[in-house]
């Protein structure tokens, strides 16, 4: 499982081994509310006590114990005049300042563990900001693969080098393209001098296109 940067205050005393993902124990009563937050979403119009219990399987008491607790987290409501349950728009809320790039840095994190698991090596989900030389991965299959492969902990690639950036720059319209190329050779980036120097970028682009993927320039390492 992957660890954030720690504090000096907070740092993992030797010897304590954590458990994978995989290994830990859910919690039931969670499982079972998110069940029954899915089963309103599925019905927007409202759902009855009955309905509910259909969609969920849960017993009665049991389901109104849930809406009750839910209820009072303002996470679901009970129409005033038709009495029928709905998820609280206070569950938009909590989502509500979420970007485009997490949102799709979660879409996209799911398709990246499908694939992982059939071809084996790692993907990333890149997007490019347009205020320097590179591409900020967003989300990767990196640790779920089984080979091991380096990589900067800045989590960004060179555009001109990398296979990611050059798969980029090949599927842009050519306008702005060029636009980004020019941009690069006034930068100090040394990968993207040692592009440009090479003279090969525009072979490689349009090899892009045609193979539908890229790969990564031979003296491309990777990082700084």
């Amino acid at each position: 499982m992957g660890v954030g940067r720690q504090s000096e205050n907070t740092r993992i005393p030797p010897g304590v081994i954590f458990e994978s993902m995989s290994e830990v124990q859910t919690i039931r009563a969670v499982e079972r509310a998110f069940l029954v937050l899915r089963a309103m979403a599925n019905a927007p119009g409202g759902s009855t006590l009955a309905e509910l219990q259909e969609a969920t399987g849960l017993s009665g008491p049991t389901l109104l114990r849930f809406l009750t607790t839910l209820d009072k987290m303002g996470a679901v409501r009970r129409g005033l005049y038709d009495r029928l349950w709905r998820n609280s728009l206070q569950l938009e809320a909590l989502t509500r300042r979420m970007g485009a790039v997490e949102r799709l840095a979660e879409i996209a994190a799911c398709r990246l563990d499908e694939l992982c698991a059939i071809v084996r090596w790692p993907s990333d989900v890149a997007v490019y900001f347009g205020n320097d030389d590179f591409m900020t991965v967003l989300e990767s299959s990196l640790g779920l693969s089984p080979f091991y492969i380096r990589r900067s902990k800045s989590g960004r690639v060179n555009l001109l080098m990398s296979a990611m950036g050059t798969a980029y720059l090949a599927h842009l319209p050519a306008a702005r393209c060029r636009t980004l190329i020019r941009a690069t050779r006034s930068g100090a980036d040394m990968h993207n001098q040692s592009a440009i120097a090479a003279g090969d970028l525009l072979n490689r682009l349009t090899q892009a296109r045609l193979l539908g993927y890229a790969t990564r320039h031979r003296l491309y390492r990777g990082g700084q």
